[in-house]
């Protein structure tokens, strides 16, 4: 009898066990099988091969009003439909998305079908900016369009003129080639302004000027992670201001042509939520500068941005720029202290060096939104934390204090939800340590 009941107990758990293998055999089938169909009304100007590829697991259909999202029934569930949707209010061009979800089971087989109903952004925004300390004043105008054609290409175009010095810039970028991962950029940039160059006697006072033409190409390993090669042929000159002195030993003229070559590397994890963003940012650069009178000279430098969100008014925002160049002994080093760039406050390229690390810490809070929730508005908050190695320098400049600016201050937001980053900037920036330097920046677009 015992025989018997083991023998009947093997053969019930091998009966199970096969049991068990059939049921996911044909559950498997039934999920691979499984199939999400995805159409999109109230998309005026985006193209639906734009979003084919900028939304992960998602291709296009046979039917040209179709797309098909590849994802297996069992993790089909209202999590993922609102990481969807988060995904599509990420893209430029989307403002709002609301979704309606039909489930249909035909010969066993679940099918889903999502309709969404979309709110396009504006995507062509203007330029601004406006700002400056006593004597040294600043202002652009010009045009942006992030989605040029309904597919996700860019043109911006403006002109900046800096203490009466005329500048411009005209760019165009296509991420995405025929609907592939590569995609190609073009610029033509011309820079000048008054800036002091420090020798080792003492600082000197030059007309720089910067005329370039670049030409790149990107590949995309993921929506929105990039990497992406390019190269600048550009003209350096420098033309002395001051009265010559031989004491400084600074040239009264000089003029280069030059070559630049980069690399880049980009993951945005971003998400916008109307006026806040949480998530982060990554972008590492390294360059290489190629002239027949030196040898090549490297830069590079990594930035990473933090958001978070705080209550529900509140959004912090931090910035991190870390970056080293050939620490040659030159007055024309690569990185600058800048009201625009880095420093709220601190002037147009107020100083040079070959290394930075620049901290940026700001905290925003709505103070007012209307009721069609159109238009809002932000207090902010700010510290400016940097410092500089000297040309030449040893790197512990960099945490000896002796090169460290601080500047703190605060500023408003005007904010539009009709576009990203439509937004009206005013800051102003004190120095903690010597509060004679002080200034403005007026700008369109959030500092970072």
């Amino acid at each position: 009898m015992p025989h018997v009941y083991s023998h009947l107990q093997s053969n019930i758990w091998l009966f199970s066990r096969r049991l068990t293998v059939l049921g996911i055999f044909l559950l498997t089938g039934v999920l691979s099988s499984a199939q999400t169909t995805l159409t999109f009304e109230g998309l005026k100007r985006t193209q639906l091969s734009y979003l084919s590829i900028n939304l992960e697991n998602v291709e296009l259909s046979s039917h040209t009003d179709t797309l098909l999202w590849n994802i297996e029934s069992s993790v089909f569930d209202s999590v993922s439909l609102l990481a969807f949707r988060q995904n599509l209010v990420n893209l430029p061009p989307i403002q709002g998305a609301s979704h309606t979800v039909h489930k249909m089971t035909v010969d066993g087989k679940v099918n889903y079908h999502v309709h969404w109903e979309m709110v396009e952004a504006r995507t062509l925004s203007p330029l601004f900016g406006f700002g400056g300390v006593k004597g040294n004043v600043h202002f652009l105008i010009g045009i942006n369009d992030q989605h040029l054609f309904g597919k996700g290409q860019e043109l911006m175009a403006f002109y900046q003129n800096i203490q009466g010095e005329h500048n411009f810039l005209l760019a165009f970028k296509n991420p995405s080639i025929n609907n592939s991962r590569y995609g190609i950029s073009a610029e033509v940039r011309r820079y000048a302004a008054e800036e002091p160059v420090y020798f080792n006697s003492g600082p000197a006072n030059y007309l720089y000027i910067n005329q370039n033409v670049s030409l790149g190409s990107s590949y995309r390993l993921q929506p929105r992670h990039n990497l992406n090669v390019g190269a600048t042929f550009f003209r350096e000159e420098f033309s002395l201001l001051d009265e010559p002195d031989e004491s400084l030993g600074a040239p009264v003229f000089l003029s280069v042509n030059k070559l630049l070559l980069k690399v880049g590397h980009q993951i945005d994890r971003r998400n916008y939520l109307s006026e806040r963003v949480s998530g982060s940012f990554n972008s590492t650069i390294s360059q290489v500068v190629l002239n027949t009178n030196q040898e090549p000279f490297l830069i590079a430098w990594h930035e990473f941005l933090r958001f978070g969100l705080i209550g529900r008014r509140g959004n912090w925002a931090s910035r991190l720029r870390l970056g080293l160049a050939t620490n040659r002994d030159s007055p024309f080093a690569p990185f600058v202290l800048d009201s625009q760039l880095n420093i709220r406050g601190s002037g147009n390229r107020v100083d040079r060096g070959s290394a930075q690390a620049v901290l940026n810490l700001e905290y925003r809070h709505l103070v007012w939104k209307d009721r069609r929730g159109n238009f809002s508005a932000q207090a902010v908050g700010f510290s400016d934390l940097g410092t500089w190695r000297s040309p030449g320098g040893p790197l512990i400049e960099l945490t000896n204090g002796s090169t460290f600016r601080q500047f703190v201050g605060g500023g408003l937001r005007i904010i539009s939800a009709k576009a990203k980053n439509a937004v009206l900037r005013l800051d102003y920036g004190l120095d903690v340590t010597n509060a004679e330097q002080r200034g403005f920046v007026l700008g369109f677009g959030q500092y970072f």
